[in-house]
């Protein structure tokens, strides 16, 4: 089956019941991380998203998100 999604669009939350409930299996996981940034700009790319963003102390960083 092929699928495709419109616009992407995408929401962060800051939540603390999402974190209690899943930070656990993140900071265990080998397959991703948690990083705290602020999000300049979302980009699609094939199969998700790229989010190009800069971490508290200005270093700039660009995720691969799917």
């Amino acid at each position: 089956m092929r699928a495709g999604i419109a616009t992407l669009r995408d929401k962060m939350l800051c939540s603390d019941a999402l974190d209690a409930l899943v930070g656990g299996e993140i900071a265990a996981s080998r397959r991703g991380s948690r990083v705290e940034v602020v999000v300049d700009r979302v980009a699609s790319a094939p199969g998700g998203a790229v989010a190009h963003a800069r971490r508290v102390g200005g270093d700039r960083l660009t995720v691969r998100a799917r």
